[in-house]
């Protein structure tokens, strides 16, 4: 799949191109919105991608969702496939790009090769893992967020730049203190949306959708609400347009990865 831009952005990020040199996925996740498309999901490399320019016609820097359609970070890519994508985008070091997995373990070993603007994303949809697991198939709940939390504290530690998001989506049907749980992880950005697929979720009611907002808000985190939660959502003007702004670049001769 070649680089789409899309006048609203992604489906997944507004704002956001997507690119997808290695499509696929074997999660299986029930809720996925490309289930309800005719998409091959075997996880595969896209040859004619490398053959993408990724550079914008005006002139301007891209905010670029790298797969969209799949999991690159999944144990099925073997690593060398992942640093022939990390080194493509370099060739383009004024875009952001975007790199979302459940498999956040794996971001670790590549900390120091990523592109100069660089966010990196995982997924935590419920702290219920009884819901949960009749989802999906994807890692571990715990393991996500206890590997993200030793990302997040490692970037910090280390003085890089790159930005960390967490992002709530589908969001299912949570304890009582899953903010509290959430904001432990460290993340710069929290992000949540609704399920925007065809099957139907045990979600969360208004008020308690409300109530995650409020507190993660109080911590001074940014909070990011997808359009495809306003169903969820009492007050419904909450959601707002975001744009991404670029941070300084990573400096990989800082990080230490002892």
């Amino acid at each position: 799949m070649a680089l789409n831009i899309q006048k609203n952005g992604s489906n997944m990020y507004s704002g956001y191109a997507t690119w997808n040199p290695m499509p696929g996925c074997n999660y299986g996740c029930k809720y996925c919105y490309l289930r309800s498309m005719p998409v091959n999901m075997t996880p595969r490399v896209n040859e004619s991608c490398f053959k993408d320019n990724l550079a914008s016609k005006n002139g301007e820097s891209l905010h670029i969702m790298v797969g969209s359609s799949g999991d690159m970070w999944s144990p099925v890519f073997a690593s060398e496939q992942i640093l022939r994508v990390l080194d493509y985008c370099k060739l383009y070091p004024e875009n952001t790009y975007l790199f979302q997995t459940k498999n956040p373990a794996r971001f670790i070993n590549f900390l120091d090769k990523f592109p100069p603007y660089t966010i990196l994303v995982t997924t935590i949809e419920t702290d219920n893992y009884q819901i949960y697991i009749n989802y999906t198939k994807a890692p571990d709940l715990f393991e996500r967020h206890n590997s993200f939390s030793t990302i997040c504290k490692m970037i910090k530690d280390n003085g890089l730049s790159v930005q960390t998001m967490v992002n709530i989506e589908p969001v299912m049907e949570f304890g009582d203190i899953f903010a509290c749980w959430l904001l432990k992880i460290g993340g710069d950005i929290y992000s949540i949306g609704a399920n925007s697929g065809n099957v139907k979720l045990i979600e969360p009611t208004p008020e308690r959708v409300e109530a995650l907002i409020k507190a993660l808000r109080e911590s001074g985190k940014e909070i990011r609400l997808k359009d495809n939660l306003r169903r969820l959502l009492i007050d419904k003007t909450q959601i707002v347009g975001v744009k991404v702004e670029k941070k300084a670049p990573l400096l990989p001769m800082q990080l230490n990865l002892s």
